[in-house]
C-alpha cells in the first residue's frame, strides 16, 4: 500500500471540537515518506488563530509538540516582522522556556547570520528589572557596554570594553587626603575581608611629588594605612583583590585548558584563521543537520 501526500485533518473557521474523556478531541496522523510525507494537521484563517491551543491543567501544555527523529517538536516561520514564534506569560513563570538533560546540549539557541542582526535580545523596562539573569558560569569572546555617544546621542554610539583578566578580580579605588602627619587610613567595606583574598596595592600622589609615598600598613580588618604624603596632599589609590567566596573557590578560572576530544580540531571562530565555518564549534554543535528556513516550509494541501 503506498501512502500519498496528504493532510490528515483540514480546519476552517466554524469548526469545534472537545472531548470531556482522557482522550484527544482531534488525533491526526499522516505515515507519508519521502516524497508522499504530508501535514497531519493543516488550518488557515483570515481573522483569527488559525491553530488555538489552550489548557487548564497544571501540568500541560496548551501545544505539545515532539520529534522522534531528530527533527522540531515546533518550528515556525514567517517572513514579516512578527516572531515565528511567541510566547507570553502573564504571571511568574516563563514566556519561552527551554531546558537541556544532555551533555554537550543547549537549553536555548538564538542565532543571526545577517549583519547588524542579533541571536538572543533581552531588553529590562523596569528599573528594578533585567535583560538577562545568569545564575552559573557565562562565557564569551569578547564583552563590551554600548550607549547613545554622550556628545552625540542622536548620530553617534560610544563603546568600551570589558576590563578582563585570568583572576576573579575585584578592583576598589579612590582619592583620599593626608592628615597632617601625612597619613591615609582607608576603609574597605565591611564585606571586603569575606570576599577577597590576595590583595594589591597602587598609589598615586596628586598636586606634588611623595617620595617617601608608600603602603605603611597592609589589610587588617578591611582597613589598610597610606604614610609618606605631604599634609592636605590628594592620594589616588586602588586595591585588587581576588574573590574566595564559596562559588568563586567552587569554579575557579582556568586560564588554559585543553579542548575536550568533541572539540579537538574545531574552532570558535574559524573565520579569523582563515578557515570555514563548518569547522566551527557552533557549527558543529548547533547548525550540523539543522533545517534552514527554506526547509521548513511544508507542502500544503
Amino acid at each position: 500500500m503506498t501512502t500519498y501526500a496528504g493532510t490528515s485533518v483540514a480546519g476552517t473557521s466554524g469548526v469545534s471540537s472537545t472531548s470531556s474523556i482522557n482522550q484527544q478531541s482531534i488525533n491526526a496522523s499522516n505515515t507519508g515518506t519521502g516524497g508522499n510525507a504530508g501535514v497531519a494537521i493543516y488550518a488557515t484563517s483570515t481573522a483569527q488563530d488559525a491553530i488555538h491551543g489552550a489548557s487548564s491543567s497544571s501540568v500541560n501544555s496548551g501545544v505539545w509538540g515532539s520529534n522522534t527523529n531528530g527533527g522540531y517538536g515546533v518550528a515556525g516561520s514567517t517572513s514579516g516582522g512578527a516572531p515565528a514564534i511567541y510566547g507570553t506569560n502573564t504571571g511568574d513563570g516563563s514566556g519561552v522556556y527551554g531546558t537541556c538533560s544532555g551533555q554537550f546540549g543547549i537549553g536555548t539557541v538564538g542565532i543571526c547570520d545577517a549583519s547588524f542582526g542579533i541571536g538572543v535580545y533581552g531588553e529590562g523596562t523596569a528599573s528594578n528589572g533585567y535583560a538577562g539573569y545568569f545564575s552559573g558560569v557565562i562565557t564569551k569572546s569578547s564583552g563590551s557596554f554600548l550607549i547613545d555617544h554622550p556628545l552625540d546621542p542622536a548620530k553617534k554610539y560610544l563603546e568600551h570594553s570589558f576590563v578582563e583578566s585570568p583572576d576573579m578580580k575585584n578592583i576598589y579605588d579612590g582619592v583620599a587626603v593626608a592628615g597632617a602627619s601625612g597619613e591615609i587610613a582607608v576603609q574597605l567595606p565591611p564585606y571586603f575581608d569575606a570576599l577577597n583574598e590576595s590583595f594589591r596595592y597602587q598609589l598615586t600622589a596628586i598636586g606634588q611629588a611623595a617620595p617617601n609615598l608608600h603602603v605603611k600598613q597592609e589589610l587588617v580588618a578591611g582597613t589598610f594605612v597610606i604614610a609618606g604624603a605631604n599634609a592636605g596632599q590628594k592620594v589616588s589609590w586602588q586595591v585588587t583583590g581576588v574573590r574566595k567566596d564559596p562559588w568563586a573557590k567552587a569554579h575557579p578560572i582556568v586560564a588554559e585548558r585543553d579542548k575536550p576530544a568533541q572539540e579537538l580540531g574545531l574552532y570558535k571562530h574559524p573565520e579569523v584563521y582563515g578557515l570555514p565555518a563548518a569547522q566551527g564549534i557552533g557549527w558543529n554543535r548547533v547548525k550540523k543537520g539543522t533545517p534552514g528556513p527554506s526547509t521548513l516550509t511544508t507542502p500544503r494541501p
